[in-house]
């Protein structure tokens, strides 16, 4: 047991130090065309940058305990001078002709994102008419005024699982909407460091410091154009959670820091179908372990009942507790820990 827990130790500190520069990249946007990434789609005016996948406002701490958890809109650090993809001085963008892509108005636009590495967080769309703006670039009050919805009419958008690879989302623009200078913003919240929010509940991807990684893309939408139609040869493979469907009020009300936890049923017993989820409490309690979990191709259902203190002792009792933690990305990596990954997640969705 000492020789396993030191090779677990050992392999945990030597993947850290070998995988941190990797790991830093989380995504990019590539339709619409971004300003960080639009040469990946054809645009070979605009200014290559090899870490385009980066763009989280220099990195968590420095965010949360430099800049107050301020970022620029583009995911530039708050503090840096100029930032490097904000007008009008910008490195990257700095006598740089926008990709300008035209939209119809109100038509539904497949936003196309490659997570390079995800941490099971929320995505966020929103947009800024910069036509009439008293502003060089878009403002972050100007970007809440047009938080945009998806088909559904969900307002941020969680990931199923640690899936690297393409999400594809359904957004519409606004109805009434035109404009000739449009900024349209992508937010990714991660949700794999442990947090707690003020009422005391704590979690993986609870509270308020949390990574940010964001996109940027300058737009057109007009009312007497045709529907774009999207960009092709990017078929989809990381799926969504049940929690976007429409029905969930409890997840597309909530506020892009928040995210919803619910309290652990003494009982449940699960129906789930592709398109909904439903969690009904028994009147007599039970305490048989019992762990159900059930998926679709486009969504993952996890339950858990009170019998669950076996793998919770297994899991405080070893380094995983530790690791896992830490975050979950390594502690997915050691198969030793898995169980203990599985216990987490249980925590989360049950609001423990």
């Amino acid at each position: 047991m000492a020789g396993r827990t030191t090779t677990l130790l050992v392999s945990f500190f030597i993947a850290m130090a070998t995988m941190s520069g990797r790991v830093r990249g989380h995504g990019y946007m590539l339709e619409p065309p971004s300003r960080q990434s639009a040469i990946r789609v054809g645009y070979s005016n605009i200014p290559r940058n090899y870490d385009d996948n980066a763009l989280y406002c220099g990195a968590i701490a420095h965010q949360w305990d430099v800049n107050g958890g301020k970022c620029g809109v583009c995911g530039d650090p708050w503090d840096e001078t100029p930032r490097s993809y904000e007008h009008p001085d910008g490195r990257y963008v700095k006598g740089v002709d926008p990709v300008n892509k035209v939209y119809a108005m109100g038509q539904t636009v497949e936003v196309i994102i490659r997570q390079t590495t995800g941490h099971r967080g929320y995505h966020i769309f929103r947009l800024c008419n910069r036509d009439n703006l008293d502003s060089p670039d878009a403002t972050e009050d100007c970007l809440q005024q047009n938080v945009l919805h998806l088909e559904n009419g969900a307002t941020k958008v969680k990931e199923a699982d640690f899936c690297n690879g393409i999400y594809k989302f359904k957004v519409k623009l606004p109805v009434g909407l035109t404009c000739e200078k449009c900024f349209f913003q992508w937010k990714y919240r991660a949700g794999q460091h442990w947090g707690c929010f003020q009422d005391g509940r704590c979690c993986l991807g609870c509270g308020e410091k949390q990574e940010e990684f964001y996109a940027c893309a300058d737009i057109v939408i007009r009312d007497d154009v045709p529907v774009t139609s999207p960009l092709s040869g990017y078929p989809a493979s990381c799926a969504l959670s049940s929690a976007n469907n429409a029905s969930t009020t409890t997840t597309t009300t909530q506020q892009p820091h928040q995210q919803p936890t619910t309290k652990r049923p003494t009982t449940p017993t699960t129906s789930t179908t592709p398109a909904t989820t439903t969690t009904t409490q028994a009147t007599k309690p039970t305490t048989t372990a019992t762990t159900t979990t059930t998926k679709t191709s486009t969504l993952t259902t996890t339950t858990t009942t009170a019998g669950d203190s076996v793998l919770e002792r297994r899991c405080r009792g070893s380094l995983c507790w530790l690791v896992c933690n830490l975050s979950l990305y390594y502690c997915n990596i050691f198969s030793e820990c898995r169980g203990c990954s599985e216990y987490l997640a249980l925590r989360v969705s049950s609001g423990r």
